[in-house]
């Protein structure tokens, strides 16, 4: 950035230099290790180590994926495949894992075969993202999968998945799988030390600040608004060469929600 400035007596009160701009610090590109991660991670591992069958669920914003990618980039052995609509039937669900796996399905019948001569005696770990997207059949072949290969498989998803597995789970189609379920986590909202956790990430100590934040980190959204609030106040502050303040915060919250809240105690 160029700073332009008036013409300056000669001497030495002539070649002192303009302020610098406030750097308004971001977190480096990476994982923040919260108390919710903290909650994911050892469940993976087990289902890993076991082998076993895991499942959590929890509401969308609070780390579920970030966590599963910070596994598996991690660990050695470990296949993240995430679902969406277009993913809901075994074959599609099938195509999926395979390209985690660096397979190319292109014969559907043998998909099976081909992701269990992958996995098999690897000790590995497939991590389905978004599972609520996937049927009854689908959630069944996964319990193929890893009663015939032996293999891990941890299920993330939202209410629905649970629904899916632990109450409607216990009708007949999908009574196997309910009972191959070892350990599971439902987390229904961000902890205070996961908030903590991204506000210090964010380089965020104002008190009154923090107070307003932690306010929209207890909105739906949670984590994931948070991060996205921070991120546009930041790029607003330095924009106007200030350092971030609250008013940069519910500026951009306005625009993302499109309106502002008062703040208040958390």
């Amino acid at each position: 950035m160029i700073v332009q400035q008036d013409a300056a007596p000669s001497g030495a009160a002539g070649r002192s230099r303009a302020p610098a701009p406030p750097t308004n610090r971001a977190p480096q590109a990476g994982f923040i290790n919260t108390p919710t991660a903290g909650r994911i991670i050892p469940i993976l591992h087990y289902a890993q180590m076991a082998p076993d069958f895991a499942v959590v669920v929890g509401v969308p914003g609070v780390g579920k994926t970030e966590a599963l990618k910070h596994y598996a980039a991690s660990n050695p052995h470990v296949w993240l495949a995430s679902m969406e609509p277009a993913t809901t039937k075994p074959g599609m669900m099938m195509r999926e894992i395979g390209r985690a796996m660096g397979l190319d399905l292109k014969s559907l019948a043998d998909a099976s075969l081909e992701i269990r001569r992958r996995v098999e005696g690897t000790q590995g770990l497939i991590l389905i993202d978004d599972g609520q997207f996937l049927s009854t059949l689908a959630l069944d072949q996964l319990r193929t999968i890893h009663d015939k290969a032996q293999i891990g498989i941890a299920i993330i998803g939202n209410a629905a998945l649970y629904a899916n597995i632990n109450g409607s789970g216990r009708k007949t189609e999908l009574a196997q799988l309910f009972s191959r379920v070892g350990m599971r986590a439902n987390i229904q909202k961000p902890s205070d030390g996961d908030i903590t956790a991204l506000l210090r990430a964010w380089d965020v100590a104002d008190v009154e600040e923090t107070k307003w934040l932690r306010v929209i980190a207890r909105k739906p959204g949670a984590l994931r608004s948070l991060t996205k609030l921070l991120k546009l106040a930041t790029l607003l502050a330095d924009g106007e060469d200030q350092p971030r303040r609250l008013k940069h915060m519910q500026a951009a919250w306005g625009q993302l929600a499109g309106a502002e809240i008062e703040p208040q105690a958390a």
